[in-house]
C-alpha cells in the first residue's frame, strides 16, 4: 500500500475512479482526507479498474473503496479491516462480490431511517451540549456501548471537533454524564452518528431527551439514522421518534490478517 500525503494527488485519484457504474462506499469529505493526511494514517492501491481507501485505527483499518471492473487492487495481508457496502434501494440485493474475492466476511447488516423535517417536543432532563473538558468523558460512554471497530467512533481529534461545532450532546444523569448523542451536518439535512445510554441509566427518558435537544437544535432540519437491522428495541425507538425506513440498506463486512 502507498501513503498518501497530499490532499491534491488523492483528489485527482479519486476522481479518475467515478465513472458510469462503479461500487463505490467512498463518500469521505475533504476534511476527511486532510485530517487522515496529517495524521499519516491515510494508505491507498490503485488499479485499472479501482481504487482501496485504508484508514488506519488502533490494530486494525478501515476501508473505502471504489470499483468498476475485475482487475482489482492489491491488498495486503497484514491488516484486519472492517468496511461497509452501501446499497441503494434498485440495487438493494446486489451482493459486492470482489469483496469475498479479499477474503471479508458479513457480519450483519443497518437500515436507513429518516425523519422528515417538522416540529418536535421540547427536551427534559438536563440535556445540552458537550464542553471540550469533557471528551473523556463522552469517549468513555461511547466506547462502554459501540463496538471499538465497528461502531465508527470518532479519533480523539474528531471528537474535539464535533464538541467545538455543537455536534455532541450530552445527558446527567445522578450528576454524571450517562449519555451522549453525536450528529453530523449536511447540507439540508443532518446524520446521528452514534446515540449512546449506559445500561443503569437507561428507561429515564435520556435518549428520548437527547434525540429531542438534537433535532431542535439542528433547526429541525431532515435526520437521518443508520440502525442494525437486528436491534429490534432500536428500530422501535427511532420509529416513536418519528423516523422511518428510506429503502438504504448497508452490509458491515471484516477481513482478518
Amino acid at each position: 500500500m502507498k501513503t498518501a500525503y497530499d490532499y491534491s494527488d488523492i483528489s485527482k485519484l479519486v476522481m479518475s475512479h467515478v465513472k458510469p457504474g462503479a461500487v463505490t462506499n467512498n463518500f469521505l469529505t475533504k476534511r476527511d482526507y486532510v485530517r487522515e493526511i496529517e495524521n499519516r494514517s491515510l494508505y491507498y492501491e490503485d488499479a485499472p479498474d479501482g481504487l482501496v481507501i485504508l484508514r488506519a485505527r488502533n490494530g486494525y483499518c478501515r476501508m473505502n473503496y471504489s470499483i468498476h471492473g475485475q482487475d482489482l487492487p492489491r491488498l495486503g495481508q497484514d491488516e484486519d479491516i472492517v468496511t461497509e457496502h452501501v446499497f441503494r434501494p434498485k440495487d438493494s440485493g446486489r451482493d459486492p462480490e470482489f469483496l469475498k474475492q479479499y477474503g471479508f466476511k458479513p457480519l450483519f447488516d443497518r437500515i436507513r431511517m429518516v425523519r422528515e423535517q417538522g416540529e418536535y417536543d421540547s427536551p427534559s432532563g438536563t440535556v445540552r451540549f458537550a464542553l471540550p473538558e469533557e471528551a473523556g468523558a463522552v469517549m468513555a460512554v461511547l466506547k462502554e456501548i459501540f463496538d471499538a471497530r465497528t461502531g465508527c467512533l470518532p479519533e480523539s481529534d474528531e471528537l474535539l471537533s464535533a464538541i467545538g461545532g455543537k455536534n455532541i450532546v450530552v445527558a446527567e444523569y445522578a450528576s454524571e454524564i450517562n449519555g451522549v448523542l453525536h450528529f453530523s451536518e449536511k447540507s439540508g439535512s443532518t446524520e446521528l452518528r452514534h446515540l449512546a445510554v449506559r445500561p443503569e441509566c437507561r428507561r429515564h427518558g435520556l435518549a428520548g431527551s437527547m434525540v429531542r435537544f438534537y433535532i431542535n437544535a439542528s433547526g429541525l432540519a431532515r435526520s437521518l439514522v443508520w440502525v442494525r437491522r437486528d436491534n429490534t428495541n432500536a428500530l422501535n425507538f427511532y420509529s416513536s421518534c418519528g423516523y422511518s425506513p428510506d429503502g438504504w440498506t448497508s452490509r458491515v463486512y471484516e477481513k482478518g490478517k
